[in-house]
């Protein structure tokens, strides 16, 4: 799509967001290679596995470029072979919840029931916000049954619907060769297909963030009622999966930075009110769906956390390198939940905050750890089941392809610092951005970058596009070569 950027942001930041985000996946590339190290048995072999994943994300890139594979065909043939795939693993890989999976499965099965005395649990009064996926689990099982496999089958195809949506958001914000390649990244990325055993959230809330992303890019803030459909996406989504807020502050830093600027009255007042319009369907759903689980019985507490301090007192633990610890919990247990606990987390906060000369190198440690280090998807899907082969070809196998997306991202950000034609890739780095921000103060896990796979694999694909356009100059005669490529 191509835009005329004078008129509507900043060059300046436009440019330094850009390198910013070349920087961002240069140092995630550099970690993600030197972690795979450690899963390899040596440089050739890792090298070896990356170098092939490379040349699978081009090549496979490309044969979908295939002039007999049209948008029909390729819609059904990738996410087909993604439902397969998902399918496969959640069918023959019987993993049994366990930890906050294990809770809301036990909720879910006593609200399906009719019984909402869990609700008065340590659990869902600190953390009542769980209680939404809570009750869409008790949904399910309410309509088909206490089996486990019906959860996981639906896991799949929240799954595989948000492969569709990834090729729909890239083909829109780039071009068709970026939304395959996308598509195909996000399909086939390991990760997502092993966490289709595991009841986690991350399942349904991906594809309604996603969601709320492909209404942008394709129907903008212009649309009679996108701004409806764009709130009420990214609403549900919060309510499964309470990270909504990161897209929301997203959108608004995206839309007066670079949509609504220059500010004026007449050209800028009806996408800044559309945009409101997003922000406030976003918090009504929430207070509704909270309100009326409040008026049945089911819980006294609004879907908030009532433990507000407790991620930053995590992730600000430099001891732990900003990963969950038994010494923070037995510390804080020793205090009332509620205004009593929650003076001790802002003490320990405070405390930590003001050790600036720490501050730093736990940032820096909590950066490589979480954008480089490994995935934690097989320990989720496999570690009670005495798996170890399986799980070591796993966490190779996502090594290698984390780090071929992490060195196109690279790629596909150098690319876009000369390329301006293009706009949506803005509003996904402030996301990455944002979202890779508070998980400096918060509590870091393995699972929690699973959120923001869409959203690199988007930024990817243009690294992918990128790098075949200038191979196929190079391979093509020099009578064709001063057409140039986005590079």
């Amino acid at each position: 799509m191509k835009m005329n950027f004078g008129k509507i942001a900043s060059p300046i930041a436009s440019r330094l967001l850009v390198i910013a985000g070349f920087v961002f996946f240069s140092i995630a590339f550099v970690c993600a290679f030197v972690h795979s190290l450690t899963v390899f048995d040596s440089f050739s072999s890792a090298s070896g596995a990356f170098l092939a994943a490379v040349i699978a994300l081009l090549a496979v890139s490309a044969l979908a470029m295939n002039r007999r594979v049209g948008k029909k065909a390729f819609i059904i043939i990738v996410p087909g072979v993604a439902l397969a795939l998902r399918l496969i693993w959640a069918l023959l890989v019987d993993t049994p919840p366990s930890s906050d999976f294990l809770f809301m499965h036990n909720a879910a099965l006593a609200a399906a029931k009719g019984d909402f005395s869990f609700a008065s649990s340590d659990y869902y009064t600190s953390w009542a916000y769980q209680l939404g996926f809570t009750m869409y689990e008790a949904l399910i099982v309410k309509l088909f049954g206490t089996p486990i496999i019906f959860l996981k089958v639906i896991n799949v195809l929240w799954s595989t619907g948000t492969v569709a949506l990834v090729y729909w958001t890239a083909g829109k914000a780039f071009n068709e060769f970026c939304g395959r390649a996308a598509a195909i990244a996000y399909a086939f990325y390991i990760p997502n297909i092993v966490m289709c055993s595991v009841l986690t959230n991350q399942h349904v809330s991906m594809f309604f963030f996603m969601l709320g992303c492909a209404l942008l890019v394709h129907r903008g803030l212009t649309g009679k009622y996108s701004w409806l459909l764009i709130g009420l996406s990214f609403a549900i989504g919060h309510i499964m999966r309470p990270i909504g807020g990161v897209y929301i502050a997203a959108l608004l830093v995206f839309v007066t930075v670079f949509r609504a600027f220059p500010w004026s009255l007449k050209r800028s007042g009806p996408l800044l009110a559309k945009t409101a319009g997003i922000v406030v369907v976003f918090y009504l759903l929430q207070a509704t769906v909270s309100q009326s689980f409040i008026q049945t019985g089911v819980t006294a507490y609004p879907l908030a956390n009532r433990e507000p301090y407790w991620k930053f007192v995590v992730g600000l633990n430099t001891e732990s390198g900003g990963v969950w610890n038994a010494a923070d919990g037995k510390h804080m247990r020793q205090f009332k939940l509620g205004e009593e606990r929650n003076r001790e987390e802002r003490r320990v906060v405070i405390e930590r905050l003001s050790n600036v000369d720490a501050l730093p190198s736990l940032f820096a440690r909590k950066f490589v750890s979480f954008w480089g280090g490994p995935d934690s998807s097989a320990f989720w899907s496999m570690e009670k089941l005495n798996m170890p082969k399986q799980t070591e070809r796993v966490n190779k196998l996502e090594r290698a392809v984390y780090a071929a997306m992490c060195f196109f991202g690279a790629i596909g950000l150098l690319a876009l610092v000369r390329d301006r034609q293009y706009e949506w890739h803005r509003l996904f780095l402030i996301l990455l951005f944002g979202y890779a921000a508070i998980h400096l103060f918060i509590e870091i896990q393995g699972r929690y970058r699973l959120d923001m796979i869409p959203i690199l694999v988007l930024l990817q694909s243009y690294g992918v596009y990128a790098a075949y356009s200038r191979i196929t100059l190079w391979l093509s005669p020099r009578a064709d070569r001063d057409q140039g490529v986005p590079m």
